[in-house]
C-alpha cells in the first residue's frame, strides 16, 4: 500500500483479517438497505483487488445497475448501485 494512504488513514479503516476483506462492504450494505429508500443511490470506494467480488456482494443484498467505475490511473476503485 502506498505512504500516500498508510500515513493518513487509520489502521483499521484500511486491514480486515485476511479470511473475510469485503468484511466493511458487507456491513455498508445492510446499513445502505435499512436507511437507503427505494431507488437511492450507494456509492463506495473500493479494493481494486476485489471489484467483481464487491459487485456481486452488493447483488446478493439486492442493489441493482451496479456499475464499477476506473480512478485516474485505470484501477477499479468505485461502485455505484440502486438499492
Amino acid at each position: 500500500m502506498e505512504d500516500n494512504v498508510l500515513n493518513f488513514e487509520p489502521h483499521t479503516a484500511l486491514f480486515v483479517p485476511d479470511d473475510a476483506p469485503l468484511l466493511f462492504y458487507r456491513a455498508i450494505a445492510e446499513t445502505a438497505q435499512a436507511a437507503l429508500k427505494p431507488a437511492g443511490i450507494l456509492a463506495v470506494e473500493i479494493n481494486r483487488a476485489y471489484g467483481s467480488e464487491t459487485c456481486e456482494l452488493l447483488k446478493n443484498y439486492d442493489f441493482n445497475e451496479i456499475t464499477l467505475h476506473k480512478d485516474s490511473y485505470h484501477n477499479n476503485r468505485f461502485i455505484i448501485a440502486r438499492r
